[in-house]
Order: structure tokens, then sequence, then C-alpha cells
């Protein structure tokens, strides 16, 4: 399966957003979250809430998913363990980027 095409806008996200330095670029995941929901296309920012969504639902381990959000859509240095695991933390990055942080 081809995530990257699957999921186009949590690929962008993660990969553009969640780099290696990006803590360091911005401070916080409060502002990384508000600077893409409002500096990106509607379409693409309900587009990632939606496909956060379908990965939640999945069938996939979590293990697989993070393996997914990490080597497919080369997010790095993502914080799921202060969330309590990947999923949770995808529920709350869903809802931020719903509510602009």
């Amino acid at each position: 399966m081809k995530y990257e095409k699957e999921f186009p806008n949590l690929a962008y996200l993660l990969s553009c957003y969640y780099h290696q330095d990006w803590l360091d670029e911005w401070g916080s995941e409060s502002k990384l979250i508000s600077h893409f929901a409002k500096t990106n296309p509607a379409e693409m920012v309900s587009g990632c809430v939606e496909e956060i969504g379908e990965i939640i639902k999945s069938e996939m381990t979590d293990e697989a998913v993070l393996a997914v959000l990490s080597k497919k859509f080369r997010g790095e240095n993502l914080p799921y363990e202060k969330h309590g695991g990947v999923r949770l933390w995808l529920k709350a990055l869903s809802e931020w980027i719903e509510t602009g942080c």
C-alpha cells in the first residue's frame, strides 16, 4: 500500500512540519499546529483530520501505525509517548488541527 498516496495531507504535515528540528523551529507543538492550520488550504487541513481518523480506526497495530508515520511519512521526534500512545496522540493532533490550536 502506498500510504503517501492514500494519506497525502497527513504525509505532508509529518514530513514538512515534524522534521528533526521541529521543536527548535516552532518551540511547541501548539505553535506548529497553529501555523499548519492557518497557512495551508482548508481542504488540506480538513483532509488531514479525515486521514487521521481513518488511521485511528484502522486495524493496524500501534507499532504498524508508528512505522507508517515515522518511516513512510518521515515524521521525526513524534511526541506520541507523552500522550499515552500513538493513537491517543493522533486523536489529540486531530482535535488541535480542527481548532487551530
